[in-house]
């Protein structure tokens, strides 16, 4: 079954209105999606889930080393009455009861419980920043698309605790509209720690004041209205400004900006994601770029065949047969989308090959621009489906472990006449701020027209703004006075 991944959406006017008609997913449509986008880590995860869940599915190997036989002998089917199968659909319930610790062991007396019990409220969980806010979450949103798309943007939030990324992008992966995202977004803004979700500083601090109801405040004014003065600390050009006195800024500053939290996401215990797993692999053989899709976390699969023989049995239940057969295809279709996962990543990895030769085999080289646009029309897929395809996975380069997003880069015009991708200009910002003397810094105008020598054209607020992504200082930040 071909389940419409690269499906685009269509639009269809009605009585001078325009309306866009919107796919109602399947349940079975988005556990592909949730398949595709997941990086290999979760995929894993959600593999054992479906062993856990579904007794048709087997782990190969696992099962015949535990009955102490050979990969290539199988595992001997039991010979079991269709009345022992009469209790299938209270198989996973019972299961793990029938396995829990006072089953498998010795008989525990009350005292052994209490200090057991004891033992366990010892132990103390921190807390993660995405725990916290999707408990809120939870309690706040009725909708299950409400809360999947606050859980995509929970999930998004950089270590500060803000949202970096585009609503654009943000409904693509969610399946929603950037709108809807947007109210989302809002709604988790309000969320505890104060601050938190914001997509700039200064949206941050003006959310925490008005949490603290200061929104009448000489405070909340300066953010609001003077906000890159203040930053810069041009007090005086804000006294002329506002017509302030410098005792009242100073004394705004110290009674309601000094306490407020610039980073209100490191309240909270950040998750130990542990070391970068790649996804795919996309390296140089014999001149050839190759790629390979990283499937360690894929255990080999297969059907439980005492299960398939009592499917076909006469004497077996209609209940028993529709319990398996539910469970037959739930595991065809975890098979079926993984496979589909992993073609669809290698056509795009073998596309950025094409695409990206030189950055990938020379230490010279240069990212082209590339969008997920181009890409998906070339590919003849849902720019959707790029977008979830790409999302957090890594691949192992001849550079190194890159994250497969980043290959996708704006362009920029060189004076002539070619095209320069946007990571291209980062990169030389950083090489010439890594030379100046730090006495006296670049200016951003200095900056870009430093870039125009060097062939790249590109403005003064667009330098900034690549100067911002990469969490540099403006010169007057960047300056040394000893």
């Amino acid at each position: 079954m071909a389940y419409p991944l690269n499906q685009k959406l269509n639009q269809k006017g009605v009585q001078n209105q325009k309306q866009q008609q919107l796919i109602m997913l399947l349940p079975e449509m988005q556990r592909a999606m949730d398949l595709l986008q997941a990086p290999v880590m979760e995929l894993g995860e959600q593999i054992e889930l479906e062993l856990e869940q579904n007794p048709v599915l087997e782990y190969f190997e696992e099962v015949a080393g535990e009955m102490g036989v050979k990969k290539d002998e199988g595992v001997k089917e039991l010979d079991l009455s269709d009345q022992d199968y009469s209790v299938l659909k209270d198989l996973d319930e019972s299961f793990e009861d029938f396995f829990s610790q006072d089953q498998i062991t010795e008989k525990i007396t009350e005292e052994d419980k209490k200090k057991r019990s004891f033992k366990e409220s010892l132990i103390v969980e921190e807390r993660t920043l995405y725990q916290h806010l999707m408990e809120q979450a939870q309690e706040t949103f009725e909708t299950e698309k409400e809360r999947r798309v606050a859980s995509h943007l929970i999930g998004s939030l950089d270590l500060s605790g803000f949202f970096k990324g585009d609503f654009k992008e943000a409904a693509l992966l969610t399946d929603s509209t950037p709108d809807f995202v947007e109210r989302v977004l809002k709604e988790v803004q309000k969320f505890d720690p104060p601050g938190i979700a914001a997509r700039s500083l200064q949206e941050s601090l003006l959310t925490q004041l008005r949490y603290q109801d200061k929104e009448n405040t000489i405070g909340y004014r300066l953010i609001r209205d003077y906000f890159d003065d203040f930053i810069h600390h041009r007090l005086p050009l804000i006294q002329k400004k506002s017509r302030l006195s410098h005792k009242q800024i100073q004394k705004a500053i110290d009674q309601d900006i000094t306490h407020l939290d610039l980073h209100p996401g490191t309240l909270f215990n950040t998750e130990d994601v542990g070391p970068m797993v790649p996804d795919a692999s996309l390296l140089e053989e014999d001149g050839v770029l190759t790629v390979t899709i990283n499937d360690d976390s894929v255990p080999p699969l297969r059907f439980n065949r005492t299960y398939l023989q009592l499917l076909r049995q006469e004497s077996s239940s209609e209940e028993t047969k529709e319990y398996i057969t539910k469970k037959l295809n739930s595991a065809k279709l975890l098979i079926k989308n993984i496979e589909q996962r992993h073609q669809t990543l290698t056509r795009i990895l073998e596309a950025i090959a094409k695409h990206q030769r030189a950055f990938l085999v020379r230490p010279e080289g240069q990212l082209k621009p590339m969008t997920m646009t181009a890409l998906a029309e070339e590919l003849g897929l849902h720019e959707s489906t790029v977008a979830r395809a790409v999302s957090r996975k890594v691949v192992h380069t001849p550079r190194g472990l890159l994250m497969l997003r980043s290959f996708f880069t704006t362009a920029l015009t060189t004076q002539d006449g070619g095209e320069v991708s946007n990571a291209t200009i980062k990169e030389e910002i950083l090489k010439i701020i890594d030379k100046e003397d730090k006495k006296k810094p670049f200016s951003d105008v200095q900056l870009a027209e430093i870039l125009k020598k060097e062939g790249y054209i590109v403005a003064r607020r667009t330098v900034a703004k690549y100067r911002a992504l990469l969490s540099i200082g403006s010169s007057t930040q960047r300056r040394k006075y000893s």
